[in-house]
């Protein structure tokens, strides 16, 4: 797999890891959810333009406080980047 392009330090929600990661629902507001899926299908729908597919990384491993994340009311969040691959 080929990186194309890098989205870098994205402020990613920690309760949506699960979900991001795992495509784990479970306990999640329906809110939290479309909140989430929304912003991964922006993602995903650029991503298909260019012949490639999204895909969601953690980087950080430390949780920290931001009034601004990627996506959802403030809430503690980690570091992510998206990237989009071709084989």
């Amino acid at each position: 797999m080929q990186i194309i392009q890098r989205f870098k330090n994205l402020d990613v929600p920690a309760w949506a890891l699960p979900l991001l990661v795992n495509g784990n629902y479970s306990g999640l507001s329906d809110r939290d959810v479309v909140s989430a899926d929304k912003w991964i299908q922006d993602f995903e729908k650029q991503a298909r333009r260019v012949g490639a597919r999204a895909e969601f990384v953690a980087r950080g491993e430390d949780e920290y406080f931001t009034h601004h994340p990627a996506f959802g009311l403030a809430c503690n969040c980690v570091e992510g980047e998206i990237l989009f691959l071709v084989r």
